[in-house]
């Protein structure tokens, strides 16, 4: 019997993210720590699981499970990117986006399951989720230095 191969979003080794947080190393990027990640899921292991992958990166992160605490958290706070996440059903994606529109300017990533429901065109920033934590930092990092917006609509 062959041994199954493990997907590539289930462990994240420390050594893959150190040097997120090595200061030599992101110098010349803003400091992740000053920026406030708001991630939206109705699944809180993976909302869990998302909110340390980011916090190590040195991100500050708030979760929310479902529309009316991520609405409460933005009444609360200013936050700098709203992720959602691939755990929520399609048409809440949507309807969620339009509320957290009326309650915020902060860039959107959505994060999106492989399968046959289309992207959500009105999210600035998009990923699917099976590429793992890696092109979540990278997708983030990317975000965050690219203030004109200029890889909003992609397909990050």
């Amino acid at each position: 019997m062959m041994p199954r191969k493990r997907p590539n979003f289930d462990v994240v080794p420390v050594e893959a993210i150190a040097h997120l947080m090595d200061p030599t190393t992101t110098k010349s990027q803003p400091k992740a720590g000053h920026r406030k990640i708001l991630s939206i899921s109705y699944d809180r292991t993976l909302s869990t699981t998302r909110g340390m992958i980011l916090a190590a990166a040195g991100y500050e992160v708030r979760s929310a499970l479902g529309l009316e605490t991520a609405l409460a958290q933005i009444d609360r706070r200013d936050f700098d990117l709203i992720i959602m996440g691939h755990s929520i059903p399609r048409e809440d994606q949507s309807k969620i986006l339009r509320q957290v529109r009326k309650s915020t300017k902060a860039p959107i990533l959505v994060l999106w399951k492989v399968g046959p429901e289309k992207r959500l065109d009105t999210a600035d920033y998009q990923l699917e989720a099976s590429e793992g934590p890696l092109a979540l930092l990278n997708t983030v990092r990317r975000i965050f230095a690219d203030g004109d917006g200029s890889a909003r609509g992609g397909d990050d």
